[in-house]
């Protein structure tokens, strides 16, 4: 970024792309698909999980109320089976997808929530909207870095990528929630069923 004032995308195997539109237009049309990664460790940096209960109320909250589809990506051990309680919400895994895979939905979804995690970094390289909550960049040079009241961005993030400190909330996700739904274009994501191959 210092060097050449921007940072490349990740770039995905079209074949990975048209495997993820698929999908999306198979489960998730006409509704609007927002990528939710859960971390869910055992013992590795438990400080970083995701506040389950607070995820269940946002996908209880939501439904009925946003045109959303929630595609929760993580690893099998990391399921909660109080996830399979919501019909707005269906688990990457149940479909035994591939690590690509799953980073694949990230790229081809409407926008990303998560937690400072590895698939994160395919949101962190582009230009999709996303909320990453529970940030923990204290590792990270702070040059790299823009303090907001609610957080931190990178230098080479766009005002709609924010990274969120301390554990989220119930209050926090319908928050973040609202503000990346607002940029979404409802009406493209609902014909995207019939108008794409």
């Amino acid at each position: 970024y210092e060097r050449q004032g921007y940072i490349p995308s990740l770039i995905f195997r079209q074949e990975l792309i048209d495997w993820a539109n698929i999908f999306v237009r198979q489960y998730v049309s006409p509704k609007i698909p927002f990528i939710i990664q859960i971390r869910n460790a055992c013992s590795y940096n438990s400080d970083r999980n995701s506040n389950i209960d607070a995820w269940l109320q946002l996908f209880r909250f939501c439904q009925n109320r946003f045109p959303i589809k929630f595609i929760i990506i993580c690893a099998k051990s990391e399921i909660d089976e109080r996830l399979r309680g919501f019909d707005n919400v269906i688990i990457a895994k149940d479909f035994d997808t591939t690590v690509d895979q799953d980073l694949a939905l990230i790229d081809c979804a409407a926008a990303y929530m998560g937690v400072s995690s590895g698939p994160s970094t395919v949101a962190l390289f582009g230009e999709k909207p996303y909320s990453i909550m529970n940030a923990h960049l204290e590792y990270l040079p702070k040059n790299l870095l823009v303090k907001y009241p609610w957080g931190e961005n990178f230098l080479f993030s766009n005002e709609h990528q924010r990274w969120i400190h301390g554990t989220e909330t119930y209050q926090s996700l319908i928050g973040e929630l609202s503000l990346l739904f607002a940029l979404v274009d409802v009406s493209e994501w609902q014909a995207f069923d019939s108008t794409s191959n």
